[in-house]
């Protein structure tokens, strides 16, 4: 391998790639869980925020079902009884076939 020679101006600097040490590593891998951790956060009181005001409006409408044709009328109350109604957790051994 040969090496060049190359002349620079005065006052160039020149780009080093630089190893950056493990704790360095470790407290920016830190740093974005942190950051990461807060902005799922905010997404999640935001879908919260979202689902109430949707819930709001499903009720209006059903509120005010004499301005609505009857089928999304349905559609609305069958999406609130939906989102009203919990779901029991599924057990562990429920989603395994017998072998």
């Amino acid at each position: 391998m040969t090496k060049v020679k190359m002349d620079l101006p005065e006052g160039t600097q020149t780009v080093q790639e630089e190893k950056i040490p493990y704790d360095k590593l470790y407290a920016i891998a830190e740093s974005l869980n942190a950051s990461n951790a807060e902005l799922q956060r905010r997404l999640n009181e935001a879908s919260l925020g979202n689902f109430f005001t949707r819930l709001e409006f499903l009720f209006k409408v059903v509120k005010f079902s004499e301005k609505f044709p009857e089928s999304f009328v349905k559609t609305c109350i069958d999406e609130i009884v939906d989102n009203m109604t919990m779901v029991p957790p599924e057990k562990e051994g429920d989603n395994k076939e017998n072998e």
